[in-house]
């Protein structure tokens, strides 16, 4: 840990060729596992891919998440070269591996801990990490497949415009499994019938339905964030002012998916893809890859947010205040709970609450942690995302509609969305759903046709384009923009 500029560090930090791969406003605690000496180090064992990733960056307060561009490339290469085969071998280890985190997560939750010895606190908070180092070794490589996966498609599909192809692929890939935002939905549907028949469970019904995804608003480790029963009641009032049916929308969502298997079908034929065919096999996979996108990081998030308690517990234990663990590294975590007291100074708490980023290089993690470091950094990182003038992407959801600007970076901004704004963000997650009810239409910087945003605007039939990689860059809150998702365009109108 550090938040003095160290020169020698700033000069490794320098010499590596810093690739962008993704943003999250992560936890420090839930970066330090992404990030950790031991990742790579056992990295090949458990997902059979000799492509190591050495050299981790998160800046701009660990939002920006920076990888080694060469080992990035070489990862690419390296599904290409070995295509199908590899492609399912990595999906499968990686449900297995996450899967098994999950019922680490599950089995902590379900704990009271304020009477366990400090052995105990210690054994399951290492299980856990134990669990979720292996697990988050999958996280990076996926962005990776998926783009793999999206190209070979695209390159054996008929040759037409790309806009024409974008549309086959978005059709072709839909995943035929409901995520966990798709099972809130349909609960939150059910609720708002409930209100509106006055039915005299309903307190009871909402606490189930924030039992069962309360979590979701938690996502990237801010426990603080966690739904609440004010967040969807909100929600249902939202819901009845747009003067939707929640019985015709519940149907709507349950046959989404049986009429995409239609769309797929009918075009299968259309364009004549034999079923023995390559482009078959990878359509399959790519379905699955859809999936396992949203899959892996609702697991991952969900896994730490079963961890509270225990958390929660050692921290009581060294005295420190609750909340101010997810500040800590996972070592620093397993020390405190060791020793039963805070292993870093009020001051260097008091940095990381300004900012904290973390990098991993040379066989070390290291925190660095204040707004020195994260200037410095800024200095480093090459202008991946430059602002530019046009704004232009792919097509994950034909349409064209006309709103405000509204850029959502975090949850506090999710409040900012109004009925009939533009969402425009970096890339969209589960816990922007409240948002992307109201919004009419999805602009991101990052994705691809697998990605959240192109999942959800097909589930709610909303405009959205992806991957224009400068959206929040170039666009203001407040702008009045046409987005035209039929020529995949940005334009500010006013």
């Amino acid at each position: 840990m550090t938040f003095k500029i160290d020169l020698k560090l700033l000069e490794k930090i320098k010499k590596v060729d810093w690739k962008y791969l993704v943003n999250r406003r992560e936890t420090p605690l839930f970066i330090s596992l992404t990030s950790s000496v031991e990742g790579p180090k056992i990295f090949e064992k458990y997902t059979k891919i000799p492509c190591l990733l050495t050299s981790v960056l998160r800046s701009d307060n660990g939002e920006l998440v920076l990888y080694s561009g060469k080992e990035l490339d070489t990862l690419r290469d390296f599904f290409i070269q070995e295509g199908i085969p590899r492609l399912k071998d990595y999906k499968e280890r990686l449900i297995k591996y996450f899967s098994e985190l999950e019922v680490v997560g599950k089995e902590l939750s379900s704990k009271d801990y304020s009477k366990a010895t400090k052995e105990k606190l210690l054994q399951d908070a290492k299980r856990y990490f134990e669990a979720a180092i292996i697990a988050h070794d999958f996280l990076a490589p996926v962005p990776i497949a998926d783009g793999v996966l999206s190209t070979l498609i695209l390159n054996l599909l008929p040759s037409e415009s790309p806009q024409q192809k974008q549309e086959w692929l978005g059709i072709l890939t839909f995943p035929t499994k409901e995520n966990e935002h798709v099972f809130e939905e349909k609960s939150l549907l059910k609720l708002v019938q409930s209100y509106q028949k006055k039915c005299p469970k309903f307190d009871q019904l909402v606490q189930e339905h924030l039992h069962k995804f309360g979590w979701i608003g938690a996502r990237w480790g801010w426990w603080e964030n966690a739904w609440t029963k004010e967040d969807i009641l909100n929600r249902i009032k939202e819901f009845i002012n747009s003067h939707k049916d929640p019985i015709i929308e519940l149907e709507k969502l349950n046959s989404l998916r049986e009429k995409q298997a239609k769309y797929r079908e009918e075009l299968i034929k259309q364009l004549k893809i034999d079923k023995k065919s390559q482009l078959y096999q990878l359509m399959l996979l790519a379905q699955e890859y859809a999936y396992i996108r949203t899959w892996r990081t609702d697991v991952a998030y969900k896994a730490i947010y079963n961890t509270k308690s225990l958390m929660y517990e050692i921290a009581s234990r060294a005295g420190m205040k609750k909340e101010d663990i997810t500040y800590f590294s996972y070592i620093e975590v397993q020390e405190m709970a060791q020793r039963g007291k805070t292993v870093i100074s009020s001051e260097e708490m008091r940095e990381r609450k300004i900012s904290t980023n973390g990098v991993l290089i040379d066989d070390q993690y290291l925190v660095l942690s204040g707004k020195e470091w994260e200037d410095k950094l800024r200095e480093v990182i090459p202008n991946i995302l430059k602002s530019e003038t046009e704004v232009k992407g792919n097509i994950a959801f034909p349409g064209k509609v006309t709103g405000k600007v509204r850029l959502v970076f975090k949850a506090e901004d999710i409040s900012k969305v109004q009925r009939g704004d533009i969402l425009v963000a970096i890339m969209t997650f589960p816990h922007f759903i409240p948002a992307m009810e109201k919004a009419a239409a999805f602009v991101t910087d990052e994705g691809g046709i697998l990605c959240h945003a192109a999942i959800v605007s097909r589930e709610m039939k909303k405009p959205c384009i992806i991957a224009t990689k400068n959206a929040t860059k170039t666009l203001k809150d407040g702008d009045m923009v046409e987005v035209d998702a039929e020529k995949g365009t940005v334009r500010v109108v006013k």
